[in-house]
């Protein structure tokens, strides 16, 4: 934890409510460690509706940890899980020292199309309404809209069109 520069927190039930859980959570809110917050979904692999787990968290740790962050949900299907994972990469280097925000826009971008990807029947139910409304035609023209942009943004940012792809980020400011 002393040298750790952002916290990962994979947020299932019970998490707020082991003790080992707790003692990172605390160290990480007492550093004031950045947190990249992963929801598990799926109750059958130990999770369950965010409102739920955020219930169990304690209130004096609430605002700390929720407020300002949207948690990237967990997804099994591997082409969303590559997206998942690349989402959470994305996050976790522009908490870090050398990218520090600089990739926001990229990371916005990726959360935007694992939520229009997404079939409705697997979404959570929280800020979904506009979502339920788009047939699938609709969803494709989104998805298109937003890949376009997606690659005219990455095209700005040196590298960003590596660590997208897997590849070794590169060393310096995008």
């Amino acid at each position: 934890m002393r040298t750790t520069g952002v916290m990962l927190f994979f947020l299932s039930k019970h998490y707020f409510t082991s003790r080992n859980c707790l003692r990172e959570v605390k160290a990480s809110l007492d550093k004031k460690r950045p947190l990249v917050l992963v929801h598990e979904q799926q109750g059958e692999k130990g999770g369950g509706p965010l409102e739920t787990i955020w219930a169990e968290c304690r209130k004096e740790m609430r605002s700390d940890i929720f407020d300002g962050r949207t948690p990237i949900t967990w997804h099994r299907v591997f082409h969303y899980q590559n997206l998942t994972l690349k989402l959470i990469a994305t996050e976790m280097l522009r908490h870090g020292p050398k990218y520090n925000d600089s990739l926001h826009s990229t990371s916005s971008l990726l959360a935007q199309l694992i939520e229009i990807a997404t079939p409705p029947h697997e979404r959570s139910s929280r800020n979904s309404s506009r979502r339920e409304e788009l047939t699938p035609g609709q969803r494709n023209g989104e998805l298109t809209r937003l890949v376009a942009n997606a690659r005219a943004n990455l095209h700005r940012r040196k590298g960003a069109e590596s660590i997208l792809r897997g590849g070794p980020a590169t060393r310096g400011p995008l």
